[in-house]
Parts: C-alpha cells; structure tokens; sequence
C-alpha cells in the first residue's frame, strides 16, 4: 500500500506544472480533432481534395510530432515500467503502455507508409495524446480537492512550543521544550502555550482550555492544581512545576494519536489499490493475447480480410499489423478515461455545488465513505450553541449599569464583554477610572469615597461571604455573575450559551431519518443536560477530554459508521477518528484542517446540507463507475474479437466521457434546486 501511495505522489505534478501540461495537451487534442474529423469526412467522399495525398502527409507529420511532444511531456511515465518488474500494477503503468505502444506503432506504420510510396492516413497519434489528457484532466480535478491534505496537520504542531523558560538558580533560562523534566520550574508568559503537563505553583492562573474541554469560557487555577499541556495562559505570567517529560505529556500524546490516524490508509484506498492491481494486468494480457491470437490466426488461415472484421479494415493484412492494430484496440479501449473521470467529474461538479452552498470538502474521500450511518454525534459549544456567552437575564438595581459597563470594558474576560454588550451605551464621564482584575474572582473597583464595587461569580459570592439577597433567583441553568457594594449583591445576571436556533429543526430531521444524535461535551452535565432537552436528545456525554471523545467514537464506530461534527481543538482526535467529520470554519483553524468538510456559516442547516450533498454525490460517483464497467465489459470483448479498430476505440472513449460530463452538469442543477429548499 505504502509504495502504491508513493507511486501516485511520483507522478503527481505540482498544480501549476500540471495546469500548464493540461492547457497545451488540450490544444494539441482540439487540432488532432479537427484533423480526424478531416481524414474521415475525406475518406468517405464528404470532402474530396485533389491534393490530399500531401494534405495527409502534412497532417500526419504535424501529429506525429505533436504527439511526440505529449510523449516528451509525460516522459515520468516511462519510470512506470518499472512497477512492472516490481510486479506493481497501476493506472499509470496501463496509460504507459497503451500510450507507447500506440505511438510507436503508428510511427512505425507512417514511416513505413513514407519509404513504400503507400497512402498516408492519420494513424492513431491521437491516441495517446487523449489518453494523457484524460487522465491528466481527470487526476487534476481530483487533486485540486484535496487542499487540505495530511501536511495541514503540521498545523497542530504551533500549539507545541520549540522553547520554553525554567528557573535556574532563581533566573531565567531558555531551554528547548523536550528538554524538560519532571520537577523543572517552568514559566509561561501571558498569551503562551503551557509546553507540559504541570502543577501550577503561583496563586492563580486565567487558562483557555479550549483546546482541551472546547468550552469557550477561560478557567481560573489555583496553587497545586494540574494544568494540561496545549492550554493557553491568558492571564498573568505564571509559574509551574513539571509533571511530566514533553513526550508524555496531553499535547504530544494528542499529537502522537493523530499521526498514527494519518498514516493509517482508509479502507478505500486498499480497495482501490486492489482493483486497480487486478485489472491493469488483466488488460496487458488480453493485450497480448489478442495480438498472438490474430497473429496464429493470420498465419494459418492466410487470406485474414475475410475473417477481420473491424469498423474500417486495415489496408495492409499483414499478421503482426492486424495483431497489433487489434492489441492496440483492445489497450485504448481499457484505458481508464471513464474510469479516470467518473469519480472527479462527480466530485468536482459536487465541489462546486457544495461551495456555492458556502460548504468545503477537503478530498474526494468522503465521497467513498460510508454515508449510511445512523448515528450523528455532536459538540456542544459552538457547534449546537453559538459558542460566546450572552446575557439572557438580569435581576438587581439598573442605574448601576453604567458603572458596570464602565468595569466590564477593562477586561477581555468573555463574562466581561458580554456583560459590556449586554448593557446600553450611557453619557457619564468616569475620570481616572480604575479596575483591578483579581485572578480567580473578578473585577474590583475602589472609588474616591472608599466604595468597593465587585463583578464577580456566584460561586465566589457564596464562598466569600458576599450579602445576598433573598429575592435574587438563581433557579435556572447557566452562569450567574452578581454586582456587589461593599460586599452586597445588588445586581445579578444571568450568561448562557444559547442554543442555535437552527439546531432544533436540524436534530428533527436527522431524527425523523431514524438518525441518533448524540451530543459529547467537555462542559459540565448540567449544561450539557440542559441542551439535550431543548433539542430532544435522549443520549449525552458530559465532562469528556479530547481523548474520550476519540475514545467515544471508536467505540460507537464498532456498532454503525460515525458523523461527527464539532469546531474545536478538542475535537481534533474524534473529527480524524469519525468515519465523516464535519467543522465550523468559525471555530479552530486546525479542527477545520483535520475535518473533511468544513462549513462557512454557523447555521446547523449547512451541516445537513452537507450530507445529503455527499448522498447523493455518492450514488452519482456509483452510477459513473457502472456506466464505465458496463462500457468496458461490452467493448474489450468487441476489441479483442477485431469489431473495434483503435481509431473507433478511441471514439467510443471520447463519447464515454462526454457522456459522464453531460450526466454530471444535470445532477449539478437539479440538486442545486434541492438544497434551496432544504429544511
């Protein structure tokens, strides 16, 4: 498997070297064309040329270095015979062959027409200037899906620092990040990845955890806590003790995970790889066979126009010339144009249709994949709801307002700014305005007349003391945050992360499509418990890190294949892992290079959008291949009996895969048609 992939990745060219030989292989077609065009037309009388001796001649000559210079152009392809001693079959070696030996049997054919005085014809040099055109055209709009290949998971890899700072000897001292012991004072600056899994030394720490419960909402450490490495320290600088070497840390263990998934090749590409290795030789050695066959039956029967019969008989019925010419039919019937063309048109016009729909595939594998599931299983934060927490309710005394407002600008916090967009704009002046943010409470404010006003959470007015009110309610599922006066709550407010109002429509219909939905969440049960009944979901998986999530998934996996759909860094092992994965190009950068399909809008529709695209792309990519093993069933019996002639085969290859296109541009408008309606 391991050298079939490094096979294709050889005769891959780069996407400007690759357009550029398309564009100049396509003219060279367009003249080749017409000149057919011109050769059969004049055959049959249509067009009658007094000079068309000389006329054939320059044609014929004019393709015959046209040709060649496609040969030059694809001269890589040569390295494929030695996958033939390697007893490795590929695509690539059967469009070798069929192109080499077209070529040279037509050049020996027109030379020999040359120094015999016989009559020139267009011999079969376009032969192999389609087949490389093709297949070229097919394998570029296959590649041109795969922007975001394995490479894009290097991505992950910034959130591992090169070099990171101990404490020698009470001073600083840069070091590299795999250099870290257990036991190493380790400091982070504000805004810095935490490099090891370490215990954190200073009183409080402010941590974007995102990347390991995928919760937008930061978390407030306290001394002797443990904190994972992959987080962010987005308070102030901090000082940690090491728990672990770097190697063993969460980070790298994430990092390890998604590597041995990467370089694990998908059930697909083993069974493309088997095809492919099974009919390439089958077809070199009908080839071969056909040409020994008519060749034995020339010999013996010696009078061969009587028994070819091929659309347009060849002039001279020689053996080894009738051998070859059906040999070469049989070849160029084989080639792998529909087949080479099937899946990418599919998938290209499905492409194009899906970006319009603001919807990114990341390969044509997912087209592959088993779309059959009946199990979906879903983030919550930013994927269900609209990851940023709002102000769904207040309780307490408004003229306090612009003076809150005033303190929730001076911090970053999330609470903080959706209190500050919460509150309406006010006209009072606050001079030498002051705010400190404490670590791990909140926001403290003293004014001139020694007043000290707090915006702090619940849970720290309960456990400090803080006068509260009995008429305050705190009933309701979500995040108090209360406004205090000298230690008395006189304000309260309500932030929760409100659920997308398109996900209660979507959930319906993927349960009215006896689909499951599931909902994994690295936030707390309550939370996680409160979306589930808003939405009707029966099944949810609260307090998961990003390795439980993958651990969730395989183990779902064994019953049925797995849609996951999530927009976070923690989601990255359980988006690799499903057998489809779906991301909101709103969220992570590096959970969108790992998902295969990434979507531009946060509308949860765009995720069922997504699905019924891959759907019913899937049953065209199937219908393609039938109509090319129909095709190829019905015509390499035809070629090998001498019906099909390599010119004719040629045609019949062209109408194949104008046929494909045809059928492909109607699925494209019909389903557009459909997604406009969708939900």
């Amino acid at each position: 498997m391991k050298k079939s992939t490094n096979n294709r990745k050889f005769f891959a060219d780069s996407k400007q070297k690759a357009k550029i030989k398309i564009f100049i292989e396509l003219l060279i077609f367009i003249f080749a064309f017409f000149s057919f065009i011109f050769d059969t037309l004049n055959n049959y009388k249509v067009l009658n040329f007094s000079h068309d001796h000389k006329i054939h001649l320059i044609l014929a000559s004019i393709l015959f270095f046209l040709a060649f210079l496609v040969i030059f152009l694809e001269k890589k392809y040569f390295l494929a015979y030695k996958n033939l001693l390697r007893k490795i079959f590929t695509m690539e070696l059967l469009i070798a062959i069929a192109s080499h030996v077209s070529f040279i049997y037509s050049a020996i054919s027109f030379l020999y027409k040359i120094i015999t005085g016989e009559k020139i014809s267009m011999e079969f040099f376009e032969v192999s200037i389609i087949l490389f055109l093709f297949f070229n055209a097919g394998k570029y709009l296959e590649e041109k899906l795969q922007k975001k290949s394995s490479s894009n998971f290097q991505g992950i890899l910034k959130l591992k620092n090169r070099y990171s700072y101990i404490i020698v000897d009470g001073k600083k001292e840069q070091i590299l990040t795999n250099k870290i012991t257990p036991g190493n004072i380790v400091f982070v600056p504000k805004g810095e990845v935490i490099p090891t899994d370490s215990t954190l030394n200073s009183d409080f720490a402010t941590i974007d955890y995102s990347s390991i419960n995928g919760e937008s909402l930061p978390i407030e450490f306290v001394k002797n806590q443990e904190i994972l490495s992959g987080s962010i320290n987005i308070g102030e600088p901090i000082y940690l003790t090491c728990t672990k070497k770097a190697q063993d840390s969460f980070l790298m263990q994430t990092i390890n995970r998604l590597e041995s998934i990467f370089e694990t090749p998908s059930k697909i590409e083993r069974v493309s790889t088997k095809i492919v290795s099974l009919f390439t030789p089958t077809v070199l050695i009908l080839s071969i066979l056909a040409f020994a066959i008519w060749v034995i039956i020339g010999y013996s029967l010696g009078d061969f126009e009587k028994i070819y019969t091929g659309f347009t008989p060849p002039r001279n019925s020689h053996p080894f010339y009738v051998g070859a010419h059906i040999g070469v039919a049989v070849l160029v019937i084989s080639c792998p144009c529909a087949f080479g063309i099937a899946a990418p048109m599919a998938i290209y016009s499905s492409s194009i249709l899906a970006s319009k729909n603001r919807i990114l595939f990341a390969n044509s594998e997912i087209y592959e994949k088993i779309i059959t599931t009946k199990t979906i299983i879903f983030d919550k934060t930013g994927t269900l709801t609209e990851g940023k927490p709002k102000v769904v309710e207040f309780q307490g005394d408004s003229s306090f307002w612009p003076l809150i407002k005033e303190m929730a600008q001076h911090s970053k916090h999330p609470i903080s700014l959706s209190i500050y967009n919460f509150l309406p704009e006010h006209q009072e002046k606050f001079d030498n305005f002051k705010v400190n943010e404490i670590p791990g409470q909140g926001l403290e404010h003293i004014d001139l007349d020694s007043n000290k006003y707090s915006l702090i959470s619940h849970e720290f007015a309960k456990n400090n003391n803080f006068w509260l009110d009995n008429n305050f309610k705190f009933d309701k599922l979500g995040n108090y945050t209360v406004f205090a006066k000298n230690n008395k709550v006189i304000a309260v407010f309500l932030i929760i992360d409100q659920v997308k109002e398109s996900a209660k429509k979507v959930v319906k219909k993927f349960q009215s499509q006896r689909i499951n939905c599931i909902i994994a969440s690295g936030d707390n049960p309550k939370n996680v418990e409160n979306v589930a009944k808003i939405l009707g979901i029966k099944q949810f998986y609260a307090n998961l890190k990003p390795n439980d999530k993958f651990e969730l998934v395989e183990k779902l996996k064994k019953e049925t294949p797995i849609i996951f759909v999530g927009d976070g860094l923690n989601d990255i092992l359980a988006l690799k892992s499903a057998d489809l994965s779906i991301a909101f190009e709103s969220g992570s950068n590096l959970s969108n290079s790992i998902a295969d399909i990434s979507l531009f809008e946060t509308d949860l529709v765009m995720v069922y959008k997504s699905i019924e695209i891959i759907k019913k792309t899937n049953k065209l990519v199937k219908l393609n291949f039938l109509w090319a093993i129909l095709f190829n069933s019905l015509f390499i019996p035809l070629a090998f009996l001498g019906f099909i002639n390599p010119v004719f085969s040629m045609s019949l290859m062209l109408f194949s895969s104008i046929f494909l296109i045809v059928n492909t541009i109607i699925f494209k408008k019909r389903h557009q048609k459909f997604l406009e309606k969708a939900i």
